[in-house]
């Protein structure tokens, strides 16, 4: 294994473990000549900071930016231009005289013994990022193999960035307790590469009616259409450490919406997963409590389905009996089917099975 690979996994390591970041980043630095590094993600909204790390710099180097130079800041939308994980140096998009008039580079930078800057920004998924690495002094640059190797860890950085941006969003950890795994309403599975780790008491209901089944660390179902539908919902892991898929039991009409996510991801030097803990968390779609006037009318916008019809068809998906809802209303029960075969011709739909199974669609996924 050479230093670049070496570096990757230990890159694919600090996603797991963020404490690594900082000493990841010093070992990146020094392996390619440079000097301060920075390591950034945060939320763009600044609700939420993942991590921001100045390996050998001083952290008040970002307070500082954000609060003085950050609006005048005319790097940021040529950065933003190119995609994420693109390497640039910085003297490719700022010239002399730009950098010469420039607060930050004559200023700050300086002070904080920030050079020339070789990096990448990492914003996705809601979150500004960056990683880059400062020259140790003016007028430096890396030694051009050496930068080869940056560049080719950079897209390694923002696979990582974004696991660990999952893994701090994702409720349910790999450290989670179990028990409290099983007071949990949505069904959840946990599985090691090949091996099952643990299903809740939710899931082993589920898999106890036939329809999903673990076999070797996966899901799988005895329907071929809905297995090839997991089956491609799981090669969508292996790239985005996490997927999504809705899949349906006809033997009892009944929709699962599937989420899964790698928790504990491993990652070869080709970037694809190689063994990760895997939560799946899976939700019976239409376990949404009573309908209620508001829900529906939203459901049936721009459909041209009267107050009347809405009131009826909100009345259905309750359970309700028409010949009650008739003499509550004061009208006849031919009244109310009417107002109910209407509302379903507008709505497209053929009966009320098809009705509650979109609106539960429609309620779990708005």
């Amino acid at each position: 294994m050479d230093d670049c690979d070496r570096l990757i996994r230990k890159i694919y390591e600090a996603a797991v473990n963020p404490d690594y970041w900082s000493p990841l980043g010093i070992e990146i630095a020094d392996f390619v000549g440079g000097g301060t590094v920075h390591l950034l993600l945060a939320s763009a909204d600044g609700g939420d900071e993942y991590f921001s790390l100045f390996p050998r710099g001083d952290p008040g180097f970002a307070s500082e930016y954000l609060r003085d130079y950050v609006d005048t800041d005319f790097r940021v939308p040529r950065i933003l231009k190119n995609d994420p994980g693109v390497l640039l140096d910085e003297r490719s998009y700022v010239s002399r005289e730009e950098a010469r008039r420039s607060p930050i580079h004559q200023e700050l930078l300086p002070k904080y013994a920030i050079y020339d800057i070789i990096g990448a920004h990492m914003s996705v998924d809601g979150c500004i990022g960056w990683f880059g690495v400062s020259t140790l002094k003016p007028g430096d640059d890396l030694d051009p193999v050496r930068k080869a190797a940056l560049a080719r860890l950079t897209p390694h950085v923002l696979q990582a960035y974004k696991t660990t941006k999952a893994n701090r969003d994702l409720q349910i950890s790999r450290d989670m307790s179990l028990g409290v795994l099983d007071r949990l309403n949505t069904a959840v599975i946990v599985v090691r590469g090949r091996k099952f780790m643990h299903a809740n008491h939710a899931a082993a209901q589920i898999l106890d009616t036939g329809f999903l089944l673990v076999d070797n660390g996966r899901l799988v179902c005895p329907d071929t259409v809905e297995n090839n539908r997991l089956a491609q919902f799981q090669e969508r892991i292996r790239t985005t450490g996490r997927s999504h898929v809705i899949v349906h039991d006809q033997r009892i009409d009944v929709d699962y919406s599937i989420r899964a996510h790698a928790s504990a991801p491993s990652f070869g030097a080709d970037g694809k997963l190689r063994s990760a803990e895997i939560v799946f968390s899976i939700s019976e779609l239409g376990r949404g409590g009573e309908a209620d006037v508001e829900t529906v009318a939203l459901f049936c916008a721009d459909r041209n389905v009267t107050n009347a019809e809405t009131a009826v068809l909100c009345a259905v998906l309750n359970s309700r009996n028409l010949r009650e809802l008739a003499a509550e209303r004061g009208v006849a029960l031919d009244t109310v089917q009417k107002q109910l075969k209407s509302a379903l011709e507008k709505l497209g739909f053929a009966n009320q099975k098809t009705l509650f199974r979109e609106f539960a669609r429609f309620r779990t996924l708005g």
